[in-house]
């Protein structure tokens, strides 16, 4: 009978591995079945259990750490042996001399605590390489030596063979695939204030200023000098690339609300249509971009149509199942108005609806005075009396923008804001002309525990063609497309603008998608090939940040600030690329896995290949596994939050509608005063 090794005793027994035993220098018994026995387990003649080489393999195939054991040795004599195939032989020699530096550092260090620990040299030193997995200060300087070794050409990988946006593209794909420029106006509010909070005259004033310059037509970089927000104030209020969980939720989902359940041509008349086909339609197509931003995450085809039910039944889906919504910017510009007798604390400034003087002040800029008790004497309430929520300026706060939910603010005075830049989008099945940056982007808000976000899309790494360009960017992005597709035909006409240019190449791809040939999604794919070659800045200090802090915006951006979010950026993507190893090993040794009749990895290839056999080939499944499992998990953790965040968001949204919905008239009653 055998008994099932417990972990730490198998991986006792691939110490054989570690320590490279092979056939020659070990002297293996065999039992009546053949099979390599490693050790016996005896009472007197009885054998009580014999653990054989057999045994071990099977260990191996199924335990993860014994795989990951099994690997580790591999993958450091791949690594090593790639290196002496594809590196400099100076450069591997300067490795070399680096390995030995650090072996005597060790012996240095060993030598140095061992005196302050008053323990004998030896001792130390045989118990700190055994810290490090090994037994003499040769094995160490081997060790050392294959680690720069890998290191070398994991960054040759990244640097030499141009897969630098790959994993530069695949990062933003999954943790910020938005980018947005914002202003930041400052407000009291807090997570439950949906219908009383309060905004302070100076903030008041400034959200007024920030109108009024949106109004006049400004830039949103110029308008972003007014920002509360310190770290983008110098960047025209362009937020750098990050991993969105450090941004707060109505900030980071607006971004994903839009792209989900925002509507266009082509499929409005989908929404409120009484067919059935139509419905379906318009629910898999947001249940598809809520997936790919992993809103939703599935593990299974089972579970599939579970989580399209509760996507389907979600506070999130229930909130923007009809579509965008908007405030009207002459709402907002009320806050410029006179208050007038009828409004809360107007008998500091009216007797009898007569003014006591002219210097009535603004909406906006009325303190919140309060002289006078809550109850009179006989404890009836003070008709004088009133919340500084009451004050018209936060009535007016908190019907149009103290909303967690993101909107759009429609132009709805076509004087008022004649001279401001507009698009025009779906408010429900209405096309409405909303406020827009000066390339024609929608501009958005939602509040958040820090103040009102206004926000514009910058960057869209999910459907790039959404985002508005310049016509002078859009020439230059054709004509990069150009140079790799020859079968485009140019205009015969040139507009001057570079716009005949852009749209020639996108109706090509159209064209094929009217084929049936995913052209559009070829050309996103080929406009953010374009967007990474165009924005590749030369500067030697700025090299690797690429297309990353968006090139057209650069006019404004300081080359110190855009060399710190560089920086940033980097030191995210090599956390991101955690994992770049098992890209280079399967790159190495399973060049041509594929998957669902694709190549995988076929964006990331190396340029040497060996192949490994394996005693058993089920051993090479369990390694291969264990490789692109771990790739494929390097995203779990934070997809999942993704979820769970969006979850959370969407039930701040319902209770928000809940409490607005349950008050007939949510606005406080004008109090005269």
């Amino acid at each position: 009978m055998k008994k099932k090794l417990t972990v730490a005793t198998m991986l006792l027994a691939t110490s054989l591995i570690a320590a490279g035993c092979d056939s020659s220098s070990v002297d293996y018994k065999e039992n009546e079945n053949g099979q390599s026995i490693i050790f016996t387990l005896k009472d007197g003649d009885k054998v009580i259990e014999e653990y054989t080489a057999d045994d071990l393999l099977k260990e191996l195939q199924d335990n993860s750490s014994a795989t990951s054991r099994l690997y580790s040795e591999i993958s450091r004599k791949v690594f090593a042996q790639y290196a002496k195939d594809t590196l400099d032989e100076n450069k591997i020699e300067d490795i070399r001399s680096d390995a030995e530096d650090e072996v005597e550092d060790f012996k240095n260090d060993c030598s140095t605590n061992a005196k302050s620990q008053g323990v004998d040299y030896d001792t130390y030193l045989e118990q700190q390489l055994a810290s490090r997995g090994v037994e003499t200060l040769e094995e160490l300087e081997a060790l050392e030596f294959d680690e720069g070794l890998k290191e070398e050409v994991l960054e040759d990988y990244v640097k030499n063979d141009g897969h630098y946006n790959y994993f530069l593209q695949e990062y933003l794909k999954t943790y910020t695939p938005f980018q947005v420029k914002h202003v930041l106006v400052a407000a009291n509010t807090a997570d439950t204030k949906f219908k009383d909070g309060t905004m302070t005259t100076d903030n008041a004033r400034k959200l007024l200023n920030v109108m009024n310059r949106f109004k006049d037509g400004e830039s949103f970089a110029s308008v972003a000098e007014l920002t509360d927000d310190t770290s983008s104030k110098d960047n025209g209020g362009i937020m750098p690339f990050n991993q969105a969980q450090d941004y707060v939720a109505e900030f980071r989902f607006a971004t994903y609300a839009q792209e989900i359940f925002k509507l266009d041509a082509s499929n409005v008349n989908l929404l409120d249509s009484s067919n059935e086909a139509d419905q379906k339609k318009l629910f898999n197509q947001r249940y598809k971009i809520a997936k790919d931003l992993h809103i939703v995450n599935v593990d299974d085809e089972v579970e599939e149509e579970k989580k399209k039910e509760e996507f389907k039944k979600s506070e999130l889906y229930s909130v923007y199942e009809n579509g965008m919504t908007a405030i009207n910017f002459s709402d907002i510009m009320k806050l410029n108005d006179k208050v007038t007798d009828t409004m809360a604390g107007a008998y500091n400034y009216f007797t009898d609806g007569t003014p006591k003087g002219n210097d009535i002040p603004t909406i906006a800029e009325q303190p919140y005075e309060m002289n006078v008790n809550k109850y009179n004497d006989d404890g009836e309430l003070n008709p004088k009396y009133y919340e500084e929520y009451e004050l018209e300026r936060n009535q007016i706060f908190n019907k149009t923008l103290n909303s967690h939910k993101v909107q759009y603010i429609k132009l709805d005075d076509a004087e008022l804001t004649k001279n401001a830049h507009s698009t025009e989008v779906y408010i429900g099945k209405e096309p409405t002309k909303v406020l827009a940056d000066e390339d024609g982007n929608p501009i958005f808000f939602a509040l958040a525990s820090t103040g009102i976000h206004f926000m514009a899309m910058v960057w869209n790494s999910y459907n790039p063609t959404s985002v508005s360009l310049k016509n002078e960017v859009k020439e230059s992005l054709a004509n990069i497309i150009l140079e790799n597709n020859t079968e485009i035909t140019k205009p015969s006409t040139d507009d001057g603008t570079g716009a005949n240019l852009y749209n020639a190449v996108k109706q090509y791809y159209e064209d094929k998608e009217d084929k049936g040939e995913n052209g559009l999604k070829e050309f996103d794919q080929e406009l953010n090939n374009a967007y990474f070659t165009l924005y590749n800045n030369d500067d030697k200090d700025l090299e690797k940040y690429k297309y990353t802090y968006i090139g057209r915006n650069n006019a404004y951006i300081s080359k110190s600030s855009t060399q710190s979010n560089s920086n940033s950026l980097l030191s995210d993507i090599t956390s991101y690329a955690s994992s770049l190893e098992y890209y280079l090993f399967n790159a190495i040794v399973f060049p041509v896995d594929v998957v669902d009749g694709k190549n995988i990895f076929n964006d990331i290839l190396a340029s040497k290949h060996y192949d490994i056999s394996f005693y058993d080939a089920s051993l090479k499944d369990a390694v291969k596994d264990y490789v692109q499992d771990t790739i494929s998990s390097t995203d779990d953790s934070f997809t999942s939050s993704v979820e769970s965040a969006a979850e959370t968001y969407g039930s701040k949204l319902a209770r928000e509608q809940e409490v607005k919905d349950s008050m007939e008239n949510w606005m406080f009653e004008n109090k005269k005063a």
